[in-house]
């Protein structure tokens, strides 16, 4: 699962490199997502664009659903 969530946050491109690489996917899934919550509220993104990358991961993984 963090495979694909690591290639929808390439294709998503909302973030850095380096900030795509400070994420740590070995950590636990709440974790990971406070980490992403945290950049995206560096970036000033929006709950729009929090949307945008969940849609993306629900239509590239259907059978995962949301994570």
């Amino acid at each position: 699962p963090t495979r694909m969530l690591k290639a929808t946050l390439e294709k998503w491109d909302r973030l850095t490199p380096h900030q795509r690489q400070s994420v740590d996917f070995t950590l636990p899934k709440w974790v990971i997502t406070q980490t992403l919550v945290t950049i995206c509220e560096e970036n000033g993104l929006t709950m729009k664009h929090i949307t945008e990358l969940e849609m993306m991961h629900v239509l590239e993984n259907p059978n995962q659903g949301t994570w």
